[in-house]
């Protein structure tokens, strides 16, 4: 948004909108097949596959490139279909390089409010008062310079919005936002950065033996999932 903003000054910037499904098909379709498009027996199939990228153009144009690998039959399009995320984390570096250019150039303060966002379930809808008493007490906003840390955290979650990192998906009537998202792609993209800065525990996706020695904090969502002879102060803590 700043960017844009640099750019043109005296027109506001257009915030491009995610696809909708039959935008998503019709992208993916033209990509697979250019304009002979002659498999309808397919369209089916087609149509939820473009439905797993969630309206993410780079991420249909990514699947696409593999769809155009595979035979075009129904067979091999169910299976395909049944494992697209997959092939979007793990056989696909580059879309995840890609959206990490937006991760790496965020502040340190920002880079953790992020990574903790990605621990909430995939598709969860998180409420902004949750989320901001929940940055605070982890310390995540610690400037001395801010009397008001509820207010800074906002400020922060709309910096992260503007950067296209977290979904807006309602606003209150004062325009101040009411609940968000993380868009699954770029939630992955936060918890491998998580698991690579050691920065927090998600046992449910990166368990290992020695998880709970090596983890900078518990995830809040998470941390009910493991079986400790603290469990019941789980809920004071």
């Amino acid at each position: 948004m700043n960017v844009a903003l640099h750019a043109k000054s005296n027109s506001p910037p257009y915030c491009l909108r995610f696809l909708d499904s039959e935008e998503s098909w019709e992208l993916l379709r033209h990509n697979v097949f250019g304009r002979k498009y002659d498999h309808l027996e397919l369209e089916d199939i087609g149509k939820k596959i473009a439905e797993q990228c969630q309206g993410l153009p780079l991420m249909v144009l990514v699947i696409a490139g593999q769809l155009c690998k595979i035979q075009r039959t129904r067979i091999y399009w169910k299976i395909f279909a049944k494992i697209v995320g997959y092939i979007v984390t793990d056989g696909h570096k580059k879309c995840l390089d890609i959206l990490a250019l937006s991760y790496r150039n965020l502040p340190h303060h920002l880079k953790a409010c992020f990574i903790y966002m990605c621990g909430f379930l995939a598709q969860t809808e998180i409420r902004v008062q949750l989320l901001v008493r929940l940055w605070i007490a982890e310390g995540f906003l610690t400037n001395r310079k801010v009397k008001n840390l509820e207010k800074y955290a906002e400020e922060c979650l709309e910096d992260l919005v503007n950067r296209s990192l977290v979904i807006v998906t309602e606003r209150k009537s004062n325009g101040r936002i009411k609940s968000c998202a993380v868009h699954d792609l770029l939630q992955d993209l936060g918890l491998r950065e998580a698991q690579k800065e050691n920065f927090c525990c998600f046992p449910k996706l990166f368990y290992t033996a020695d998880t709970l020695h090596c983890g900078r904090c518990l995830n809040y969502l998470d941390a009910a999932f493991i079986e400790v002879p603290w469990k019941p102060l789980l809920p004071l803590s």
